[in-house]
């Protein structure tokens, strides 16, 4: 999914203008391989005077509930739903398993589990892309990843 697809859905039209600023301030920072993005509420709230860490949650949370982004409050972690959905795995090894060694960087366990499910659902979609018998994306959709 790319900025230009979401930012002209009716989805985010409807937002705030507030979740709006959210969203491309946390853009700015760059999602990870996997479209996972870190949401700092203490820090924007330092930068940006007139706001505090509420107001970043409280946005967070409606980039949420209108569907553009998955929000995870314990983590203060956020992913584009459908991120991998452009990925072509047949040529393009390197960004699945980009994808997939971005993994542990993200602390959410309700995020990981997204990616995870993007990832299967991109692997459902192309099945013979080599990529499949790279042992690391094999440990990560067998859920072996980091075992030894």
């Amino acid at each position: 999914m790319t900025e230009t697809s979401v930012t002209s859905s009716p989805q985010f039209r409807a937002l705030t203008w507030q979740a709006q600023w959210l969203f491309f301030t946390a853009l700015r920072e760059g999602p990870r391989p996997c479209g996972v993005i870190d949401v700092w509420p203490k820090r924007y709230a330092q930068l940006t005077p007139g706001i505090d860490e509420q107001f970043i949650v409280d946005q967070a949370h409606a980039l949420d509930d209108g569907g553009i982004m998955l929000y995870d409050p314990e983590t203060d972690e956020m992913m584009f739903p459908g991120y991998l959905s452009d990925v072509t795995p047949a040529n393009n090894a390197r960004k699945v398993i980009a994808v997939v060694n971005s993994l542990a960087s993200v602390r959410s366990p309700k995020l990981a589990e997204a990616v995870l499910r993007e990832l299967q659902q991109l692997r459902d979609d192309n099945p013979d892309a080599p990529v499949w018998n790279d042992p690391r994306a094999v440990a990560a959709l067998t859920g072996k990843a980091g075992a030894k």
